[in-house]
């Protein structure tokens, strides 16, 4: 029997969530804030991302983290079902989680969870070779350490190219990464004492592919050592829940690259990808499908 190909491996971080929507901003110490709206959403990024990739038409197989199997993740089970992300290689066992709870609002979003006790914990998979070999392109968290690591080993080994998200750029995964998409609070929170413009130069002189750098709603700068830096503009919006953006982004940088665009296209695609995302509650369960973006 011929082994299932798909068109995205994705590995890493898989939580449920539960999102509310306020009311007005978010208030300040010892406030007050009405929520108008609260639902059951997936979290994590490749989580994020693999939804948004499947409703885009792909096949993908999702890895990563152990879910614990209550009735969050009895929810986790229908919506990947629902929209056809085989989860045959995720561990439904006994463990801390991770699961988040988000507040949001039109321009923020608050986040408490457990990715800490994950962290501690350690409660993941490793990959398994032969998922990596069938899929044309690889979704990568970089986040669980050894497990991370041998996801690169096996994709460079069959020759699948990597897109990945914040991570340094000494990062071993980073090296590897065909594409890595790196936002200014991660660079801000991994460098606070260093000069921006400074570590974006490292970040460019470092990748063997191309990486972008994103600024939420600011201009997005993309490129390689050896092309120089392009920007794009995002699309202006008035968004209602920003949950999921820079996933989304990715999944449409990732879209792009299985349909071979330039990587400006691809930029286009998937800021207005991202932009539709924030136009929903919860965004990433309502994804759009390729003919709205």
């Amino acid at each position: 029997m011929l082994a299932e190909k798909y068109d995205v491996y994705a590995f890493g971080v898989i939580a449920s969530s539960t999102l509310y929507l306020l009311k007005g901003d978010y208030p300040a110490r010892s406030g007050y804030a009405e929520f108008v709206k609260k639902y059951k959403n997936i979290g994590g990024e490749v989580a994020n991302s693999s939804l948004v990739l499947a409703r885009l038409g792909l096949k993908v197989k999702l890895d990563g983290n152990w879910i614990n199997p209550d009735e969050d993740a009895d929810f986790l089970k229908k919506v990947f079902k629902d929209n056809q992300v085989d989860i045959s290689r995720v561990s439904f066992r006994n463990c801390s989680g991770p699961k988040e709870m988000l507040v949001v609002d039109a321009s923020s979003r608050t986040i408490f969870g457990t990715y800490g006790q994950l962290s501690e914990e350690k409660s993941w998979n490793l990959p398994n070779e032969a998922d990596i070999a069938n899929a044309s392109v690889v979704c990568l968290d970089p986040f669980f350490e050894k497990a991370s690591l041998k996801v690169v080993e096996y994709a460079v080994k069959h020759g699948k190219p990597i897109v990945t998200v914040d991570c340094k750029f000494d990062d071993p995964i980073f090296r590897a990464a065909d594409v890595a998409i790196i936002s200014e609070e991660f660079l801000r929170d991994a460098y606070p004492t260093e000069d921006m413009n400074g570590i974006i130069r490292k970040y460019q002189e470092n990748t063997k592919g191309i990486v972008v750098i994103t600024f939420g709603a600011k201009q997005i700068m993309y490129g390689s050592h050896k092309e120089g830096w392009k920007k794009f503009t995002p699309y202006q919006i008035d968004p209602i829940d920003t949950t999921g953006a820079g996933d989304s982004f990715r999944a449409g940088i990732i879209y792009g690259l299985l349909q071979k665009w330039q990587m400006e296209r691809s930029v286009a695609f998937a800021s207005a990808l991202a932009a539709m995302v924030c136009q929903s509650f919860p965004g990433v369960l309502n994804a759009p499908k390729v003919e709205e973006v």
